[in-house]
């Protein structure tokens, strides 16, 4: 028999799965044109599940004793980008998950309107595929996965342990919005955007945007600079291998509030949940002034400050968020 936990998880993974529009089939994802720089056995126990989205991609590894963790990324790279991270947590005796959000990585990417209810829905649904609806356990978003990590928490705050954010969205103002999301207004510019033809016009603006988000710090070590190169190469690769990943990152700036998620903040905190953030004071991205406005609205947070950081803390400085998030799961921060 169902706990009252898991029959309302039941009841909302299917009022908003039920939003998919039905007239279009997913498209699929790197499962259909896998790329080098992130093979399905980067993750041990790396499988799918098939849902009425379309195929979603998760990890669960870890010793099974371990108190657990899952991990949602951020808005354009999958969940390679917590690979250091998560398997030295794993090796510290944690239980790890790890996905791909819609459109990314080996997860398809719908036909949907890609907002607030759908990832929170994704989310929810692994919770229950992997059986931790009677449990508790923490939760670590970056950026856009900071964004739904906020959201789950404001409505499933019984579940999450603790709620680590790493320069998450959803608190930003209209003028951080780059000035060229305001073609994703205009259904034929969107077309046009998604033609193969841009695709170049694409991969260059991507990169161009990523090396001017990087902040000022150096790469903590040589792993780390290496780390950062394949991240970067798979981030590229999706671009000409996974159909449905322009269809995801459109829909998602124009669908997913980005900015004004400010009351599921303020329901954080005013929870019990303990929250901590991990900032770089050099991100532009998701600029470092909104940490305050988050420790305005979620008084019992935590904020780790990533000096010279941008965006990117977790590729320049994966020991130190490793051994920052060791420090808040172990109770000592």
């Amino acid at each position: 028999m169902l706990s009252k936990v898991a029959a309302a998880g039941v009841v909302l993974i299917g009022l908003l799965l039920a939003t998919s529009s039905g007239k279009e089939k997913p498209l699929p994802s790197l499962r259909a044109n896998p790329s080098p720089y992130y093979p399905t056995s980067l993750y041990p126990n790396s499988t799918s599940v098939e849902t009425p989205h379309g195929f979603i991609q998760y990890a669960l590894f870890g010793p099974e004793e371990g108190e657990k963790i899952v991990f949602v990324h951020g808005y354009s790279c999958p969940s390679p980008i917590f690979e250091l991270l998560s398997k030295s947590l794993a090796e510290d005796g944690y239980r790890v998950l790890t996905y791909d959000l819609w459109g990314r990585g080996y997860s398809d990417s719908p036909a949907s309107t890609y907002n607030e209810g759908l990832y929170m829905a994704q989310l929810e649904f692994l919770i229950q595929q992997v059986g931790w609806s009677d449990t508790t356990f923490n939760v670590v978003g970056l950026s856009l996965g900071g964004a739904i990590s906020t959201s789950y928490t404001s409505f499933r705050p019984n579940l999450v342990k603790r709620l680590i954010l790493v320069g998450p969205a959803g608190l930003m103002s209209q003028k951080d919005v780059p000035v060229y999301t305001k073609i994703f207004d205009y259904p034929l510019l969107v077309k046009l955007w998604l033609s193969p033809i841009f695709q170049p016009l694409a991969i260059k603006a991507l990169s161009s945007w990523a090396s001017a988000h990087k902040g000022t710090v150096s790469a903590e070590s040589k792993e780390a600079e290496d780390f950062a190169v394949k991240i970067a190469l798979m981030a590229t690769d999706q671009i000409t291998k996974h159909s449905g990943y322009f269809r995801a990152l459109i829909n998602t700036a124009k669908d997913y509030p980005l900015i004004g998620l400010d009351d599921r903040y303020k329901k954080v905190g005013q929870s019990k949940t303990p929250v901590y953030a991990l900032w770089g004071d050099a991100d532009i991205t998701v600029p470092f002034r909104h940490s305050q406005t988050l420790l305005q609205y979620i008084p019992q947070a935590k904020l780790f400050v990533y000096e010279g950081g941008g965006h990117n803390i977790l590729m320049t400085n994966p020991e130190k968020a490793h051994q920052d998030i060791l420090t808040i799961l172990e109770n000592r921060a």
